[in-house]
């Protein structure tokens, strides 16, 4: 967030939506080792109705680096073109996938888990201000999402891989949220939508490759 909200960043930050996460461990973390965290702007690519831009990290331990990131962010308006040749990654089809988890979605914490990104943005925090920008009421960050989901699928443990988020829509606090899942010889695909709405909200893929 101290990137994006540098006075020389070119763009504000209360335009950015978070739209794509794409986490990679290449080794369990050594929990006696020391790390630095580097970010930077990793890329950015005109689209259709706005700019994409891809912000990189990466947790390194001397010359070596145990985990990444790469957060891509929407910017809504007119920059040029859109780029041709700009491959994405395509959603999990979710079409085959079964119900794992019904729970509901927390309510406190809003104010604690943006401490760990840095992000507070007022949508994430309280109703009166989320109802300002559109929504019904506050939700919460899409990675306090992805972790509940994760938790529940209870898939993942020490060894390498990438974990890929799709953000389609907010997660809102207090409300029942379905999961669903289509696990795979070597990956996981999982879906989570808020009952009531057919459209998932959140959608991941899990491989063990990294």
């Amino acid at each position: 967030m101290a990137l994006l909200t540098h006075p020389a960043f070119p763009l504000p930050i209360w335009n950015a939506l978070q739209t794509r996460n794409r986490l990679v461990r290449h080794t369990p973390l050594d929990h006696g080792s020391e790390y630095d965290f580097e970010t930077g702007i990793g890329g950015h690519r005109e689209v259709e109705k706005g700019i994409e831009v891809d912000l990189h990290t990466r947790l390194v331990s001397g010359d070596r680096c145990d985990w990444e990131s790469t957060i891509t962010y929407f910017y809504r308006g007119r920059f040029g073109p859109a780029e041709v040749n700009c491959p994405q990654p395509a959603l999990p089809d979710l079409s085959a996938a079964v119900e794992v988890a019904k729970f509901q979605t927390p309510g406190s914490g809003r104010w604690a888990f943006g401490g760990l990104t840095g992000d507070y943005n007022g949508i994430h925090l309280w109703r009166c201000y989320a109802r300002r920008f559109g929504f019904p009421t506050a939700f919460m960050h899409p990675q306090r999402a992805a972790g509940l989901c994760l938790d529940r699928l209870g898939q993942l443990g020490g060894e390498p891989g990438t974990l890929i988020l799709w953000i389609k829509g907010p997660v809102f606090y207090d409300a029942d949220a379905i999961l669903i899942a289509l696990r795979k010889p070597d990956a996981l695909d999982f879906g989570l939508s808020l009952a009531g709405d057919a459209r998932h909200a959140l959608m991941g893929s899990w491989s063990i490759a990294a």
